[in-house]
């Protein structure tokens, strides 16, 4: 393991996109200027083409993606899910921080037809419609952090889902009394990782505030290697 740079193929990048359109032609009617939409592809204004790929409404849906809005979820967005009729599942190649920015650009199409929200499968993260927008003026590294990747929390430790979107190992930090500072200590070492000139190399140390840890990389082994969230770089931890 190095800075996080593709060992393996390069992942895909999964994005469901839920709204009311009646019919793919409905959609394709609805995009904006520069995008169109075949039977199984949506082609961008720069000329990349993503899969896509409609998928049937389900009862479970709206509760798993309103869950993963997370403290940015709201009534009206909420209820607004709760009435789709389709997913509009986008496929995209992933493993950069362009690959990224195209996928992003891919679902903002979309929303622009209509979506109601975006949920990402790789980052287990959903954001309602006008969450999306704020994260994605201007797109910039930051904004596919906060767009594509989630942060999850357990008893001892902290650690990032979908990192790989972008070609990168998850982030790892051991929990302590003072969460501030775990929460710092992470961002600031993801900030560093996205980096084009960054070099990780197991055994390094890594220093945020007064805080000083020994980054140790190991694989990742919270997925199964076939599903989106599973990174095939693996993790850093920051010990």
């Amino acid at each position: 393991m190095d800075n996080g740079s593709p060992q393996q193929g390069a992942p895909e990048i999964v994005l469901r996109i839920p709204g009311r359109w009646k019919s793919p032609a409905a959609l394709a009617a609805a995009l904006p200027s520069g995008f169109t939409l075949s039977r199984d592809c949506l082609a961008l204004p720069d000329g990349a083409a993503v899969e896509f790929l409609p998928l049937p409404p389900d009862a479970e849906f709206p509760s798993i993606f309103a869950s993963a809005c997370g403290r940015h979820r709201t009534r009206r967005g909420r209820r607004a899910v709760q009435r789709y009729a389709v997913n509009a599942c986008l496929v995209a190649p992933g493993g950069s921080v362009d690959a990224a920015r195209r996928a992003m650009d891919a679902a903002t199409g979309l929303l622009d037809a209509g979506g109601l929200g975006v949920f990402v499968d790789n980052g287990l993260v959903a954001h309602e419609m006008r969450r999306w927008r704020e994260i994605v003026e201007p797109l910039d590294a930051a904004s596919i952090f906060l767009g594509l990747v989630g942060v999850l929390r357990g008893e001892r430790e902290l650690w990032t889902v979908g990192m790989h979107v972008m070609g990168r190992c998850e982030v790892v930090v051991p929990r302590t009394d003072d969460v501030s500072r775990d929460e710092t200590a992470l961002f600031e070492f993801v900030e560093y990782a996205c980096t084009p000139d960054a070099s990780i190399a197991n055994g390094d140390f890594f220093e945020s505030g007064h805080r000083r840890a020994r980054v140790a990389g190991r694989p990742c082994t919270r997925f199964r290697a076939d599903s989106p969230p599973f990174n095939p770089f693996g993790e850093w931890v920051l010990e």
